[in-house]
């Protein structure tokens, strides 16, 4: 039987063989469509993802479940900046699914908000049913970027549920500056 064994390290830190994979699935569970314009996001390196930690699930050599998270600046209207955890690449292959693997991969994750290291960690997502049972909730912001080149006003975020860590984080009812693309 499977026994599942998460591996936590700074996305730096990982192996070649581990990078291939990690994108790997990420490519198999989104997969490229020609006919569809992907969403601007951001690109997957230390000046746009500081401090990006990964946590995956490996079985035979290959990831069949992964999360990341990093750190993000967010300027709510009329706040002052906020430094959070962006979670985001939340995804398991499609055969080891409904097995608790993304569970156990975003847990290790948002682990960096329960140590303190950040406030509140940051996400959007289709299903939010799943992060609600750890602890999650949606919020109804509207989100920018300010530092888009030519639609600053353009929510950065493409999936219909924006949420946060923990649930009850102390978070602004403003609008949010994301500060940069989606991710």
């Amino acid at each position: 039987m499977f026994q599942p064994h998460i591996t936590i390290k700074p996305a730096e830190q990982l192996t070649e063989a581990e990078s291939k994979a990690y994108a790997g699935l990420s490519k198999i569970v989104w997969p490229h469509n020609p006919d569809v314009t992907p969403p601007e996001i951001a690109p997957e390196d230390a000046a746009s993802r500081p401090g990006r930690i990964v946590a995956f699930i490996e079985k035979e050599g290959a990831i069949v479940s992964e999360a990341e998270g990093f750190a993000r600046v967010i300027v709510p209207e009329n706040g002052a900046p906020m430094r959070i955890l962006a979670l985001a690449s939340v995804c398991t292959h499609p055969d080891h699914r409904h097995k608790g693997l993304s569970q156990k991969a975003v847990k290790a994750v948002l682990k960096r908000v329960d140590d303190g290291e950040f406030p509140v960690a940051l996400w959007h997502t289709g299903v939010p049913e799943f992060y609600e049972k750890m602890g999650a909730r949606i919020v109804g912001n509207r989100f920018t970027n300010s530092r888009h080149p030519t639609d600053p006003e353009k929510c950065p975020f493409w999936d219909k549920f924006v949420m946060i860590y923990p649930s009850n984080a102390n978070w602004p009812d403003s609008g949010i500056d994301l500060n940069g693309l989606g991710y």
